[in-house]
Order: structure tokens, then sequence, then C-alpha cells
């Protein structure tokens, strides 16, 4: 698997024509390794037209903060099902895969559904030898690194060079034991998103996010997390927009993350991912209610107009696991189909409002379950 990376990320140059065929070679293989992450390659590079290339129908001027972007919160969960689990769960307690599960559609589905904003979480794997997705204690694969995806992201982006992707990368704690935030994991992060695959493919902007044009068939990184580990001209290095954790504060309704201390570049987020009081009880209807109303807010904030050339970033996805029900991020998404939600989840709810917004500006949007409803995609789009 490194040998096949190493080839490609090197860009090693052979006079003889079977070079092309070696390289092919490699990508496939590399292809073929991040399917349990990525999902159907082959289908997510042939498909052409309508959402997988909605962004060939935008100017090349437009800021990317004046647009309408969808994404997907733990992109990478989409596959937890409980044979995987029982497979990959670092310990012997297999939990409902429903407590982890975000997203139902690949990622490779969700590219070619429009979503241009991918939520992911590295951490090391539990051999410690490189860097896969997690969620918790939850590991997504064991046959794919991220360095797997990211090279599925370039092949995509050959394909579809109208588009760009914005990528956030979080460190996910709680994963195996005596796992950290440590200079290992900074390493191996600096290594995947400086190599010479990585310069080509990532723009090397940092503290802003440009124009459509500067940034079409590039990928846009925001850094949730810090280098403290490595020298600071490694972290200088690392481009795009540094969201640090310890400015992003957690769980909150109503973030204002200054991500560019020289221009006061400004991020608005609401990431109210835990609703209400996780000791108390409250019925599914009302944990829903909460978190529609916090989404509902900032959305407005963001069509306001009052600032205008300000990145804006909703987080449709929450959870309240402690609760009785339980509300898993699906309940909290689309609802408990026992009558006890008549309205929906938090995934309908909103829908139902972004009808009366179309024309405006929402910024970033991201959702759990994004499939649901068919038209939600459609109307964060509606710009």
């Amino acid at each position: 698997m490194f040998l096949y990376r190493a080839l490609l990320a090197a860009g090693i140059a052979v006079a003889s024509s079977q070079c092309r065929s070696l390289r092919d070679f490699a990508l496939d293989k590399i292809l073929q390794d991040s399917t349990q992450l990525f999902g159907d390659y082959e289908s997510a590079l042939s498909s052409k037209g309508g959402t997988s290339e909605w962004m060939k129908q935008i100017s090349d001027s437009t800021p990317l903060v004046h647009m309408n972007i969808p994404g997907t919160h733990d992109s990478g969960t989409w596959n937890f099902t409980l044979p995987l689990m029982k497979d990959i769960y670092v310990d012997n307690n297999i939990t409902d895969p429903q407590d982890f599960q975000c997203q139902q559609k690949s990622l490779a589905d969700m590219l070619n559904s429009g979503i241009r904003f991918f939520d992911l979480r590295p951490a090391l794997d539990p051999t410690r030898t490189y860097l896969t997705i997690w969620h918790g204690a939850v590991e997504a694969s064991q046959l794919a690194s991220i360095e797997d995806l990211m090279f599925a992201f370039y092949a995509w982006l050959d394909h579809h060079p109208s588009e760009t992707l914005l990528l956030s990368f979080q460190y996910q704690g709680g994963t195996i034991p005596g796992a950290s935030h440590n200079k290992q994991f900074e390493q191996l992060m600096f290594d995947m998103l400086t190599s010479p695959a990585a310069k080509k493919y990532i723009w090397q902007e940092s503290g802003r996010l440009g124009t459509l044009g500067e940034v079409r068939g590039k990928i846009v990184l925001m850094k949730r997390f810090d280098i403290e580990f490595l020298a600071a001209s490694q972290d200088i290095e690392i481009p795009g927009l540094h969201l640090s954790p310890s400015r992003w504060t957690d769980n909150g309704a109503n973030i204002t993350l200054i991500y560019n201390d020289t221009t006061g570049a400004t991020a608005y987020i609401e990431d109210n991912y835990e609703v209400g009081d996780p000791a108390t009880n409250v019925t599914a209807a009302d944990n829903i209610d909460i978190k529609v109303k916090a989404s509902v807010s900032h959305l407005n904030f963001a069509t306001n107009g009052n600032a205008p050339d300000d990145l804006f970033i909703t987080f449709l996805s929450s959870e309240h696991l402690f609760n009785d029900p339980s509300m898993t991020p699906r309940a909290m998404a689309l609802g408990i189909g026992n009558g006890s939600t008549p309205k929906g989840g938090v995934n309908q709810q909103v829908n139902e409002y972004l009808e009366t917004k179309k024309g405006k500006r929402l910024g970033i949007v991201v959702a759990d379950f994004f499939d649901e409803p068919s038209n939600l995609i459609e109307n964060i789009l509606s710009k």
C-alpha cells in the first residue's frame, strides 16, 4: 500500500511507455484499497452533469463565502454496520452502530449528490502505523488509510475539474488505549498534506477561502487541529484555514472564530451537537426542537446580510445518547417512526425552513443522513 502511494506521490518518471501503465496500475490499486472508506470509485469518477458538476454553473469570480455548499458531518461513518463493527471494533464491547453512524451513503455517492464539504476524523490505526477514519472508538476501515482516501479525492477532481472540495480534518480522540494527539500524528498529517501530490491538488493559500475560479479542481483544507510538536516552519507549510480547537467552542450554538488574525477573517459556526442537558430526559420531539431552533437561528444570521463576506458553517447534526429514549444521530436527523416525532427530524424541519430561503446565502450546511429528505441538497443549493 505504502509503495504504491509513494510512487504516485513522488511523481517518479521513467522514459519508457511502461511508466504510464505502472502509474495507472498503482492508482488502480490505491483506489481499490480506498473502497471501504470511499465507496464505488468507478461510478464516482464516471459521473457527469447534474449535482456531480453543479459548480460548473457558477461564475469563477464568486467568492466561496458567498456560496451555498452542502456538507456531511462525520462523513466517513457511512459503512458503520454491525458486521463491520464486529470485525474491527477495538474492544469486545460491541455497541449499537447507530450510536456512531451519521451517514448511509458512501463518499462516492456524496460527491455525485453534490456534497462538497467533508468532515473527516483522523487518528492512528490500532497498529500505530498509519492514519485512518474513526468515530469515537470505532474505526471505519482496516483496509484503507486516509492517504488512500486522499488519492480517491484527487482522482475525482481530475474527472471533475469544475468542482472544489472542502476537507475538514479534526483529530479523533478516544480511539485506542494510550492514543493521543502526538508528534507521530502530526508528522503523518504533515507528510500527507505537503507531499508533491498534495501540493498539486490542495490549494496552497492560507487564511483565506478565495474565489471559485481560484480553487476549481482543488481541495481547500480546513484544519481543526493544532501543530504542537513539529517545528513552526512545518506548521506554516500546511495550507488552508486554521480553525483551531482552542477557538472552536465545544458544543457551541453560536461560535465566532477568527481564522486570520491579520485580516480579521471570521467564521460563524453553529455546532450544538449535544442537545439539552445530558443528564435530563426530554421527549424525542423536544430534543429535535432544541436543535432545529439552534440551526434555524444560525441560518437566519447567515441570510440577514450583516456579515456578507464572512464564512458561515451550520451543523444540522446532533445526538443525545443518554436520553430516554436514546437520541442517536439518525433519530435526531430523521425522527423516530413511532408517532412521537410527527414533524420529522432536524432534516425534515430545517428543509421546510430552507424552502422559504431560496435565493439566500446560507454558507456551508452540514448534515447527518444528507439524503433524507430527497430534496434537502437541492434546497441548500438553491441560491
